[in-house]
């Protein structure tokens, strides 16, 4: 029997879905059992799933009432799904993760807590507890402790862990559905902060992300996650972000090329393909913007 919600949600948790089958049951779990005193809704934004996505997403909607499906299949897209979610929520706050994370105990509230002091906030992601060593050793960045800050401009909280108030996000048009793959959460809190939004950290929200575990996915992933870097600085090179260089391009690509032996190992050919996809997608992304983005 399904569990009533009697008063209107405060809190609206967006989360954008695309053949999540494998992990959504996961999130929502975790989502469902949070400690948070004030009523607050789940929504399931599928993106065009082909897999039991939409259908794992109904049955935990028949049993919480407060968990809901949301239809996004018109377009493709993260920032098309986000954006639809927001549409049909009712809370004051939005706050957005991943569908094949995990919702720490606590992180509604911390996220919750952070947006009394600013307009737009970002919580950690925690590597352990989803993810091997092997796997967390192919990254060569660490677990986000801070805001981070890409191309030396301005910080900005990942989607994956994701809060704001409603009125801002409405005020700011929402995320630009022109970003498809990644760094629409980026452009976001980039054109919050122009608008002169505050960002602030949310220590105590922590969400457990997962990592591409297969080499093939993570290539894709860090691939996609260039072109859309070299698609920022495309939008944003005007405000005087130092641009990249060819000599910079060079030495990049002369490194990845002596490091071509450490393919030999499991552990080796992770780390390679991590930043040798990346470098692709972003010099990708230069050629089809005209313009030579930073390293």
């Amino acid at each position: 029997m399904a569990v009533r919600m009697t008063a209107r949600p405060t809190v609206s948790v967006v989360i954008p879905a695309r053949n999540a089958a494998a992990y959504l049951e996961a999130q929502l779990a975790a989502l469902v059992a949070q400690d948070f005193a004030a009523p607050y809704e789940v929504l399931v934004a599928d993106n065009g799933s082909t897999d039991a996505t939409a259908s794992i997403a109904r049955r935990w909607a028949a049993g919480h009432a407060f968990v809901r499906l949301v239809d996004a299949r018109a377009r493709a897209g993260i920032g098309y799904a986000r954006n639809t979610g927001v549409r049909a929520a009712a809370g004051d706050v939005v706050l957005f993760c991943d569908c094949d994370d995990e919702a720490a105990p606590g992180w509604i509230a911390g996220m919750v807590e952070a947006l009394g002091r600013a307009d737009v906030v970002g919580g950690p992601l925690d590597l352990t507890r989803l993810n091997p060593p092997a796997v967390r050793a192919w990254r060569g960045d660490p677990e986000l402790r801070s805001l981070p800050v890409t191309m030396r401009f301005l910080p900005y909280a990942t989607g994956a862990n994701l809060g704001v108030r409603t009125s801002v996000y409405r005020d700011l048009g929402g995320f630009d559905e022109a970003y498809t793959g990644s760094h629409d959460d980026v452009e976001f809190c980039w054109r919050a902060q122009l608008a002169s939004h505050s960002l602030a950290y949310a220590p105590d929200a922590v969400m457990h992300y997962r990592l591409r575990g297969d080499i093939r996915a993570l290539a894709k992933q860090r691939s996609g996650y260039g072109r859309s870097y070299a698609q920022l600085y495309a939008q944003y090179r005007h405000l005087g972000i130092p641009p990249g260089s060819l000599a910079g391009e060079a030495r990049t690509w002369a490194r990845l090329a002596l490091r071509v032996p450490h393919l030999a190992t499991a552990a080796g050919r992770g780390r390679w393909m991590f930043d040798a996809a990346w470098n692709y997608g972003r010099l990708a992304g230069t050629l089809k913007h005209h313009t030579l983005c930073p390293l």
